[in-house]
């Protein structure tokens, strides 16, 4: 990121949608800590995941198949 630039930061219901996931499985990740958040306000719904957090999750689960 270039300085003075934002992270993007996502909802769960979007990394639920561009990971094929649902809802539940994104707030578990949260809750076992696979997945970090930033808190914009009172409740789920203001709940954002960074960028990086997800981009750090699909890099640790990429493999070349066949699996050496």
């Amino acid at each position: 990121m270039r300085p003075g630039e934002v992270e993007r930061h996502y909802p769960v219901v979007e990394v639920a949608r561009l990971l094929g996931m649902s809802r539940d499985w994104v707030y578990d990740r949260i809750e076992d800590g696979t997945f970090t958040i930033a808190n914009f306000g009172e409740g789920k719904s203001k709940r954002r995941i960074p960028a990086s957090s997800i981009n750090a999750y699909i890099e640790s689960h990429t493999y070349s198949w066949p699996m050496t």
